[in-house]
């Protein structure tokens, strides 16, 4: 790509951030652990806004440095550009009520048919998540992240998760 994403305009107190220019990022976060992909991460400037460039991409992970709740989030975003992609796949790894690594572990994945050669967004419901048998949100230690037929690099970028305001319920006072 040779322009940037459209900026974010989440609330930046209803977002909790893994990577944007746009926001203040959860700090400690792990890139690409070593789980034997062959994916290689890189940060890339593009019309002067860092973004993840993804080569090689059959899958990668990103793990917070503490457990997200995504249970108090109505949303997992980020925004990508892929020339050739046919699928964009998310998963949430919740670890269980212990909040670490182990057996009770409970991990989805939804995929997504991403647009091609222009900047596109996935904005994904946790309440989708939860419909496809995430049981439980509120200790989120790792998304996954994958490709299906990207042989090009995918650009990756404002990775979040966010609370959608709802309206009030009240009327208004009468004046």
């Amino acid at each position: 790509p040779t322009t940037a994403p459209p900026a974010p305009t989440a609330d930046a107190a209803s977002v909790a951030s893994l990577f944007s220019d746009a926001y203040t990022d959860l700090t400690g976060t792990t890139w690409n652990p070593s789980w034997g992909q062959t994916t290689v991460v890189a940060d890339t400037t593009i019309a002067g806004n860092t973004v993840k460039r993804y080569s090689s991409f059959n899958y990668s992970g990103i793990e917070p440095a503490a457990t997200i709740n995504g249970s108090a989030m109505t949303y997992f975003t980020l925004d990508y550009w892929t020339s050739d992609a046919t699928a964009l796949l998310v998963k949430l790894v919740d670890y269980g009520s212990d909040d670490t690594w182990g057996a009770d572990n409970i991990e989805v994945e939804i995929s997504n048919e991403p647009v091609t050669s222009t900047w596109g967004t996935l904005s994904i419901s946790i309440a989708d998540f939860v419909a496809a048998g995430l049981t439980t949100s509120s200790n989120i230690g790792q998304i996954v992240l994958s490709a299906t037929g990207a042989t090009n690099p995918v650009f990756l970028d404002n990775i979040f998760f966010r609370i959608t305001p709802t309206a009030p319920t009240d009327a208004p006072a009468a004046p």
